[in-house]
C-alpha cells in the first residue's frame, strides 16, 4: 500500500540536511535501489532539484536475522518428522548451533 513514507522519509531528511546536518539512511538491500533513486539526478528522481545528499547504508544483518529463522523451522520441521535417533542427535545439534547463531545475530542489531 502507499502510505507515503517514502516521501515522509524524505521530508524528514531534507529537514535535517537543510539544517547542516549530516544524514544516514538505513535501508534493506533489496530497497537501497528506491532510496537511491533521490540521491542522483535521474529522470524518475521528483526532487532533483532538493539535491539530496544523504548516505545510504543496507542493513544486512535484519536479512541474515530472518534467514537463520527460516533455517531453525525447517531443522525443527525435519527433526519432528526424523525417526532415527542418531539423526535427531545431529539435527538437535544444528538447532542448538543455529539458536546460538540467531542470538548474536538479534543481539548485534
Amino acid at each position: 500500500m502507499a502510505l507515503g513514507k517514502t516521501f515522509i522519509a524524505l521530508a524528514v531528511i531534507n529537514y535535517h540536511e537543510r539544517c547542516n546536518r549530516s544524514v544516514l539512511a538505513l535501508s534493506l538491500k533489496k530497497l537501497a535501489y528506491n532510496s537511491l533513486t533521490f540521491n542522483h539526478n535521474l529522470k524518475t528522481n521528483l526532487f532533483a532539484k532538493d539535491r539530496f545528499s544523504h548516505d545510504v547504508l543496507c542493513h544486512a544483518r535484519l536479512e541474515q536475522k530472518t534467514a537463520k529463522q527460516r533455517e531453525l523451522a525447517k531443522k525443527a520441521a525435519q527433526r519432528a518428522k526424523e525417526r532415527q535417533f542418531i539423526r535427531k542427535v545431529a539435527i538437535n545439534a544444528d538447532l542448538r548451533r543455529l539458536q546460538l547463531e540467531l542470538t548474536t545475530l538479534r543481539r548485534a542489531v
